[in-house]
């Protein structure tokens, strides 16, 4: 988050890689920027990656926690492929119900700490089906990755996903077992101080992360 020269460098070693992957920004809610003005990019920066993911026919999407403004994206004329909604936003259903209806494309709900109850009460009625349910485990030991949880939610919805945050990612492989479609994992130069440092992927790993996750798939 907040370089502008980092997400560029990110999208070029993915076009020259020559893989299928979407690439999603992270805009957390405007309260979390008092005291970390330095991870916010300007409109300007999404539109200029807009630009280069588009003519590199690359799907880009936003991973937004509880923002005020969500007309910002038409008034500006950003169009995302995709919305993530945060797990800290998902938990928020009068802001979940906010975005279903500003957004037609596909939504992406990481469902954090959120029991099957409230996923089945809550979100399920409100999603479309192009929708996601995202199971993320917060922890980074392997052994606390709660793939049954996982499985669970594929048995009550189709469309599942998985998030790392785990310091290794071979949960990534029980996900995939346990009928995860799509795999979230933040990505970046681990030469640098990254907020999500422990559990990235670094961009000079990307090509060869991606061919053991798709030759799994």
């Amino acid at each position: 988050m907040g370089s502008r020269k980092e997400l560029i460098r990110i999208i070029s070693t993915i076009i020259k890689a020559n893989i299928n992957v979407a690439v999603s920004i992270q805009i957390r809610e405007e309260s979390y920027y008092i005291n970390n003005k330095s991870y916010l990019l300007k409109v300007e920066d999404y539109i200029h990656v807009q630009k280069l993911c588009k003519k590199a026919g690359i799907k880009l999407g936003f991973a937004i926690g509880e923002i005020n403004d969500l007309e910002y994206f038409k008034k500006n004329k950003i169009n995302p492929s995709f919305i993530k909604v945060l797990s800290i936003a998902t938990k928020n259903i009068s802001f979940v119900k906010k975005v279903t209806r500003k957004f037609s494309c596909p939504i992406f709900y990481s469902t954090g700490h959120s029991s099957i109850k409230y996923i089945s009460k809550y979100l399920l009625p409100i999603m479309k089906n192009t929708d996601y349910l995202i199971h993320t485990s917060f922890s980074k030991e392997v052994i606390k990755q709660n793939i049954n949880k996982l499985i669970l939610m594929k048995s009550i919805y189709t469309n599942i996903s998985y998030g790392l945050h785990c310091h290794k990612t071979t949960p990534i492989f029980k996900a995939i077992d346990g009928g995860a479609k799509n795999i979230f994992v933040y990505v970046g130069n681990k030469d640098l101080n990254l907020k999500d440092k422990l559990h990235a992927i670094d961009t000079r790993e990307i090509k060869d992360f991606y061919k053991m996750c798709s030759d799994y798939f």
